[in-house]
C-alpha cells in the first residue's frame, strides 16, 4: 500500500516538468524570413526606380537601363515564388512539384539574365559615347538587338534547368532551409556558373576597352563637357558601372562574386544561411547605385508644386543647335 502512494505522490510533481521541455525549447528561427526580407527590400527599390522612370518625362533613360533593371526584378520575383510553401514543418514536407520545378528554372537562369543585361548595359553605353565623341549617329537596331540579348540567355538556361529536373523528377526538391528549390546535381549549377563567368569576363574587358577609348580621346570628351554638350557621361557614372561590375564579383572570405554567387547558389545544406542571404546582394547593388538619386523621390512628390525657371537673358546658339544638344543630352542620359 505503501509503494502507490509514493507513486502518486511523485508523478504529478514529475508530470509537468517532461511536459515543459519542448515548450521552453519552442521553434528554431526560420531561417528564410530574413531571406524574403532581403529580396522583398530590394524588389521594392527596383520597382519604384524602374515605375518613376517609365511614367516621367523629365527622367530619360537608355533602353538596355531597363533591361538591367527589369533583369534584377525578375531576379527577385525568382526567390519569392516558394514564399508560404518555406516551412518544412507543416504536413506538406514538399511544395508542389511544379511549383518546385518552375521555381528551379528561374533561379538558375536569373544570375546568367542580370550579368547579360549588363553586358549589354555596357556595349550601349559604349555605343553612346562613340557616337557623341565621333559625332555619328548611334544604331537604333543594333541597340534594340541587344534588348533581346539577356531575354534569350534567360529562356535557353531556363528551359535547359527544366527539361533536366523534368527527366529527374526524384532531384528536384526544396532545400532544408526551405528558401528555395533546386535541381539535386551540379549539371544545372555548373551551366549558369559558366555562363555567368563568360558573361562577366566580357563585361570586364568591354569596361577596360572603354576606359582606353575615353583616356585616348580624353581632349575630346573634356571638350565635349566643357561646352555642355556631354554633362552626363560623367565620371560618376563609370564609376557606377565599375562598382556594379567589381562589386559583385570580388570575392574572397566576405566579399561575395557574381561567379562565386552562381557556382554555390544552389548548392546542398553545407552552404550557409549567411551565404544563401548574400544573394541579395545582386539587386539591392542594382537598385543602390542606380536608384539612389533625388529626382526618382520628385516623381512621387506630386503634390508639390514645381518652382518657375526664372527668366535669363537669352544667349543659347541658334534654335536648331540647341535642339541638337538637347536631343544628344536625353540620348545620353544613362543613370
Amino acid at each position: 500500500m505503501a509503494t502507490p502512494s509514493r507513486l502518486i505522490l511523485f508523478t504529478p510533481s514529475t508530470a509537468p516538468e517532461a511536459s515543459s521541455i519542448p515548450e521552453e525549447s519552442g521553434t528554431p528561427p526560420r531561417p528564410f524570413i530574413i531571406f524574403d526580407t532581403l529580396y522583398s527590400l530590394a524588389l521594392f527599390l527596383l520597382l519604384v526606380t524602374y515605375i518613376a522612370a517609365l511614367i516621367s518625362k523629365s527622367i530619360v533613360r537608355m533602353k538596355t537601363w531597363f533591361c538591367l533593371l527589369l533583369s534584377c526584378i525578375v531576379y527577385c520575383i525568382s526567390f519569392l515564388i516558394l514564399v508560404g510553401h518555406q516551412d518544412s514543418s507543416g504536413s506538406d514536407s514538399q511544395p508542389p512539384f511544379y511549383l518546385c520545378i518552375f521555381q528551379a528554372g528561374l533561379i538558375y537562369a536569373a544570375p546568367p539574365t542580370v550579368a547579360a543585361a549588363g553586358v549589354s548595359f555596357v556595349v550601349e553605353l559604349y555605343m553612346r559615347l562613340s557616337s557623341s565623341l565621333t559625332a555619328t549617329e548611334v544604331s537604333h537596331r543594333k541597340i534594340t538587338a541587344l534588348m533581346f540579348f539577356s531575354p534569350i540567355i534567360h529562356l535557353m538556361i531556363f528551359w535547359e534547368a527544366v527539361f533536366y529536373g523534368l527527366s529527374h523528377q526524384q532531384l528536384v526538391v526544396r532545400i532544408n532551409s526551405g528558401m528555395y528549390c533546386h535541381v539535386g546535381v551540379s549539371i544545372p549549377r555548373t551551366v549558369t556558373g559558366i555562363t555567368v563567368g563568360i558573361l562577366v569576363i566580357i563585361m570586364i574587358a568591354l569596361e577596360a576597352y572603354t576606359g582606353y577609348y575615353l583616356w585616348k580621346r580624353r581632349s575630346g570628351f573634356t571638350a565635349l563637357r566643357f561646352n555642355g554638350t556631354n554633362n552626363i557621361l560623367t565620371p560618376k557614372l563609370f564609376i557606377r558601372v565599375a562598382v556594379y561590375t567589381l562589386g559583385a564579383h570580388d570575392a574572397d572570405h566576405n566579399h561575395y562574386s557574381i561567379i562565386d554567387i552562381s557556382l554555390n547558389i544552389f548548392s546542398l545544406d553545407a552552404r550557409s544561411v549567411t551565404t544563401l542571404n548574400s544573394l541579395a546582394i545582386i539587386p539591392l547593388l542594382v537598385a543602390i547605385l542606380f536608384g539612389a538619386q533625388t529626382e526618382y523621390l520628385k516623381v512621387y512628390m506630386f503634390w508639390r508644386k514645381k518652382r518657375p525657371v526664372p527668366a535669363v537673358e537669352s544667349r543659347s546658339p541658334p534654335k536648331t543647335e540647341t535642339k541638337m544638344q538637347d536631343e544628344e543630352r536625353c540620348e545620353l542620359d544613362v543613370v
